[in-house]
């Protein structure tokens, strides 16, 4: 998605309500999920939405870097013996990184994939 202004808000917005909209989705459907599942479901489902070209854009705004990681946040929860953990426990649980962690490996990945494309540093703030 292409705005006028050329700003990535948009489609992290868009993003993100689409990884709620399939967590809700699993939310209804599976009464009771453990982690090996959840894992299952959330690399399967919810992730790649949330990743979709970030290595293309790399969301350097704090507002949109936290609006794609309260996806993540919320997703955490619904393991049941997790909710009470903090997000930080929750994630190390779960073996899963917060995304600012996840962005050098994708643009590591992507730059030994794709040699032919420019190098793409990545900054881990």
């Amino acid at each position: 998605m292409v705005t006028d202004n050329l700003k990535p808000s948009e489609q992290c917005i868009k993003a993100a309500a689409k990884s709620r909209a399939v967590l809700g989705i699993a939310i209804r459907n599976l009464q009771k999920l453990d982690e090996s599942d959840f894992l299952i479901l959330y690399k399967t489902y919810v992730r790649p939405r949330i990743q979709y070209c970030v290595q293309a854009w790399s969301s350097h705004l704090q507002k949109d870097i936290q609006i794609l990681e309260k996806v993540q946040r919320a997703a955490t929860k619904i393991v049941p013996y997790l909710k009470t953990c903090s997000y930080d426990d929750r994630l190390s649980q779960l073996g899963l990184n917060q995304k600012m962690q996840r962005r050098p490996n994708g643009c590591n990945l992507l730059n030994f994939l794709c040699p032919s494309l420019p190098y793409l540093e990545c900054y881990s703030r």
